[in-house]
C-alpha cells in the first residue's frame, strides 16, 4: 500500500472518534469499492484523514478486497480445471 510523505500514526486514528465509520468523501468511497487503480492518483492519506476517513479503515477495507479478489482467481482456475477435465472424457 503506497503512502504520502506526510503519512505520520497520527492519521491512523480520528481524534475523538476511534475506529468508528464516519461520513466517507466520494473520491474515499470509489477508494473503499476497490475502484484503486483510478482513484488512487493523487489520493492522499492526509485528504482522506482531513475528510474524516480512518486510515486503517481503508488499509482494511483494502485488504479484504485484495483476499476476495486472490480467492475469486483461486474458484476460476478451479473451474476452469474441471471443465477442462469433463472435455478430455469426450
Amino acid at each position: 500500500m503506497p503512502r504520502c510523505s506526510c503519512w505520520r500514526k497520527t492519521h491512523a486514528t480520528m481524534p475523538g472518534r476511534g475506529n468508528a465509520r464516519s461520513v466517507i468523501s466520494a473520491r474515499a468511497r470509489l477508494l473503499l469499492m476497490g475502484e484503486l487503480s483510478q482513484a488512487w492518483g493523487g489520493l492522499h492519506y492526509r485528504e482522506l484523514w482531513l475528510a474524516g476517513v480512518n486510515c486503517e479503515l481503508i488499509n482494511a477495507e483494502l485488504e479484504e478486497t485484495e483476499k476476495s479478489n486472490r480467492f475469486n482467481e483461486r474458484v476460476d482456475r478451479s473451474q476452469f480445471v474441471r471443465h477442462r477435465e469433463e472435455y478430455r472424457e469426450y
